[in-house]
């Protein structure tokens, strides 16, 4: 039987400008009861249409949570606002 509790959670997440810069970063815990390894994030950026412009993927450092355990991501971009394709 699968648990249905999040083995994830994200909080105290931001966006903001920094220069040319849109840096978003935030914590996140490993609510599991087992280690996490190698977790990858994909963010979404939309515009004001709910449109989306782009799918950019950053990792959780460090690469191995514990159980309990707060890791970090980042993401730093100065194209963000160019559309793929």
């Amino acid at each position: 039987m699968l648990d249905s509790t999040p083995t994830l959670h994200v909080f105290q997440d931001r966006a903001y400008r920094l220069g040319v810069f849109l840096v978003v970063d935030a914590l996140v815990e490993n609510t599991s009861p087992r280690r996490v390894e190698a977790v990858e994030i994909s963010l979404e950026f939309y515009n004001f249409f709910d449109e989306l412009v782009s799918v950019e993927h950053t990792i959780v450092r460090p690469v191995i949570l514990g159980p309990g355990q707060t890791g970090t991501l980042g993401f730093k971009n100065s194209g963000v606002g160019r559309k793929i394709g």
